[in-house]
Formats: C-alpha cells, structure tokens, sequence
C-alpha cells in the first residue's frame, strides 16, 4: 500500500514540505509583506543593537562588548559582539568604518554607527514586544 494520492502526491511529504515552507517565511503585521527569516532579528541581535543605540555614537566592537556587560549583566563574549555586529552589518543595519584604535598601537579598528534601517529595527521591535506586553498583569507573586 502507497501514500499517494491521485495526483501522485505523498500527503506526508507534501505536509513536511508545506511545514519548511510556512516556517521559512514571516507575516510583518504592520506590512502585511512577506520577509523573509534572514530578515529577523535574533535576541542577541536585537540586544546589541540596543546597546550600540544606547551609546549614541561610532563605537568599536570593545565598547559595544563593555556597555553590553554593564548595562544589561549579561555574559557575552566579545567575539560574540562582533560577530553579531558583522552579521548585522550584512543585513545593512549597521555601518562599519575603519578608524584609529588605541593610542600607541598604530592599527585601525572597525567603528560601528547604527544606520536607519537598525534605527526602524529597533522601533520594530519595541512595537512588538508592547504590542504582546498590552493587556498582560504581571504582578510580583503572580507566578504559574
């Protein structure tokens, strides 16, 4: 006995099949557009984005790294940073220039600026997470 349908379809694969393409893809609510998920934002990217929004300035991966640490208490390593700065920087959210590093060193070293598209990113992302925060009641002691 076979699982084919008339057509010749497996319904099991033609399942799978429609399973990887719907997670393949996302709705953008306030697009109604399809994009696609190399255009989403993990947590850790959006993190580092905020971060480097916070410091409201060219920043090397190093600061990036330190205001991460401090701010949020989060361990992170700094390659982590800047390879998330990098992938960021392929998604064109953010703008990288070869600057002077630290005095006496003689080497230059990638700065880091948020560009629009990171800048909408970041609003993007606030509307999501208040769009899911309005109408929750999160009282101390309110626990599952």
């Amino acid at each position: 006995m076979t699982n084919s349908t008339a057509s010749g379809l497996d319904p099991v694969a033609f399942c799978y099949q429609l399973f990887y393409f719907v997670n393949s893809i996302t709705i953008e609510p306030s697009r109604r557009s399809v994009i696609s998920t190399r255009d989403h934002l993990g947590e850790f990217e959006q993190t580092v984005l905020f971060t480097l929004a916070r410091l409201d300035r060219a920043a090397t991966g190093r600061d990036v790294y330190l205001e991460l640490v401090e701010v949020t208490g989060r361990d992170a390593s700094v390659a982590a940073v800047h390879v998330t700065l990098g992938r960021l920087e392929d998604k064109g959210l953010v703008a990288i220039r070869m600057g002077d590093g630290a005095e006496g060193l003689g080497r230059q070293v990638r700065h880091f600026a948020l560009r629009e598209p990171g800048m909408q990113a970041l609003r993007d992302s606030r509307t999501h997470w208040e769009r899911l925060w309005n109408g929750i009641a999160l009282e101390p002691g309110d626990g599952a």
